[in-house]
């Protein structure tokens, strides 16, 4: 078995450099922190993630919840969104 540094290395072979059209292309993403509502559920409340794919696992698993925890009201959750 490889070591991790060793693993790690044959990683960075597929690394490449961005163009700059890559590169401006880009949009920052950062984590938003807010408060739930009432009526508030994960399903609701992950269609505001800025993600591709799998939003409410994301969500779930960047809040630390589990299996069908309700979500108290009150409580406060990250969200993945873009920058403004």
């Amino acid at each position: 078995m490889p070591s991790v540094s060793t693993a790690f290395q044959r990683a960075t072979y597929s690394f490449q450099r961005m163009s700059p059209a890559q590169a401006s292309a880009l949009k920052p993403r950062r984590l938003s922190v807010v408060a739930t509502g009432e009526r508030d559920n994960a399903a609701r409340l992950s269609r505001r993630m800025d993600v591709d794919g799998f939003q409410q696992e994301r969500f779930e698993v960047l809040n630390g919840l589990f299996g069908d925890a309700p979500l108290v009201p009150g409580r406060r959750v990250k969200l993945v969104v873009r920058k403004k």
